[in-house]
């Protein structure tokens, strides 16, 4: 998180994106030495702490901010949920490796 903010400070890489690869690395990595488990549940639970949008009550000053991150959340969940999903519900990790490559549900 620190060099995401020092290449952001410093207007590093601004046309470039970062790419998560692995969501439970990504989760393993946000939630060590906080003693909760982080999940889109908790994030949603923080922004809401500070400004719920549904009952429009909470801090004004962050209401564009929560209302854009639990915008782009839903979309990036749902989405992922959405390709990850199969016919009947099963597995829905995507397990990247030289050979999914040349998989459709990757290359989308």
């Amino acid at each position: 998180m620190e060099t995401f903010f020092y290449l952001s400070e410093n207007k590093l890489y601004s046309s470039s994106r970062a790419i998560v690869c692995g969501l439970n690395e990504l989760e393993a990595g946000v939630t060590a030495n906080i003693g909760t488990k982080i999940s889109w549940g908790y994030i949603n639970y923080l922004l809401k702490s500070f400004y719920n949008p549904e009952l429009n009550i909470g801090q004004t000053l962050f209401k564009r901010a929560v209302e854009d991150g639990l915008l782009a959340g839903d979309l990036f969940f749902g989405l992922v949920n959405a390709l990850l999903q199969s016919n009947p519900p099963g597995f829905v990790y995507f397990k990247i490796s030289a050979q999914t490559e040349y998989d459709e549900k990757y290359q989308k």
